[in-house]
């Protein structure tokens, strides 16, 4: 789901129409401006999904309740994926910041990973969060090149070891961070989340998302209310304080499980059972052989 994303949307596209044609695309454009879908492919899927405003669904004789802007799309999505499993052996979601990447294994080939046979009924990829560590990669992205030529650094997530990969039916939560159904981490597929692989990047969108919370209220309760000079500096400091290591990514045991975290609902935890709440990260490598990809 997009809304006048111009810098990832044409990296996203470029990138998985390597691995799935433009008919098996479904782009949710959340009302972008008339510029911006002139990005979009006429031969991709792209459902005008309405702005939401925070208030009350329902109907007659039911009982109200209150939808944010976050569960209202993940509830959508949900359901879009659902149905689209009467069509599909699987369904992929993945915002427009996000590259599933298998490891070397499968030639880092999406589209060979999936038809591996591996993937369950719900299917979690290991979060990678590319980050842009201003002391030692000051220059801004270069967007005819790959960033991951650019970036070499990364920090495993929790957050980001999202169960986006579905061969049934299953409710997401929230940010798509978790679901109604057990699911499995699969170590040989990562989600790059590419959000902060360009810090000047990152700001314009806060900035755009903020005035979003302004205007309409949309991304109540979550970092869309912050300014982007807080989320900024609260990034930068987390940054300052943390190690950079020799390893790669790839050889490290994160020690993630995925847990019930109340009834029904799962989601990747840290090894504590707990949600990682980050002060600093522990900053890898990126292997070369990423390089080319993204």
């Amino acid at each position: 789901m997009v809304k006048d994303e111009f810098h990832f949307l044409p990296i996203w596209l470029k990138y998985y129409r390597r691995h799935f044609a433009d008919a098996d695309i479904f782009l949710l454009d959340n009302k972008s401006g008339p510029e911006f879908r002139e990005l979009i492919p006429s031969s991709v899927n792209r459902i005008t999904v309405p702005d939401h405003l925070s208030g009350t669904v329902g109907g007659p004789k039911t009982v109200y309740r209150r939808v944010s802007f976050d569960s209202a799309r993940a509830s959508f999505v949900s359901h879009l994926g659902n149905g689209l499993l009467n069509y599909y052996k699987g369904v992929i979601y993945v915002d427009v910041d996000e590259f599933l990447i298998p490891s070397a294994e499968f030639g880092h080939c999406l589209s060979r990973f999936l038809a591996s046979g591996k993937i369950g009924q719900v299917t979690a990829a290991l979060g990678v969060n590319v980050t842009q560590l201003p002391a030692l990669e000051p220059a801004a992205l270069d967007p005819a090149r790959p960033i991951l030529e650019q970036r070499a650094f990364c920090y495993l997530s929790d957050r980001y070891s999202k169960p986006l990969v579905r061969t049934g039916p299953a409710m997401w939560g929230t940010g798509f961070h978790g679901c109604n159904k057990p699911f499995t981490i699969d170590d040989d597929l990562f989600l790059f989340h590419m959000r902060d692989s360009d810090l000047d990047t990152r700001r314009n969108s806060h900035v755009m998302r903020h005035k979003e919370f302004q205007d309409h209220g949309k991304g109540a309760g979550a970092t869309w209310q912050k300014d982007a000079s807080w989320v900024l500096d609260t990034h930068l400091g987390r940054l300052e304080r943390s190690r950079v290591s020799q390893a790669t990514f790839d050889t490290v045991d994160h020690g993630y499980r995925v847990r019930e975290v109340r009834e029904g609902f799962h989601r990747v935890l840290c090894a504590d059972g707990t949600l990682s709440r980050q002060s600093q990260f522990d900053i890898y490598r990126i292997p070369p052989s990423f390089a080319s990809l993204v």
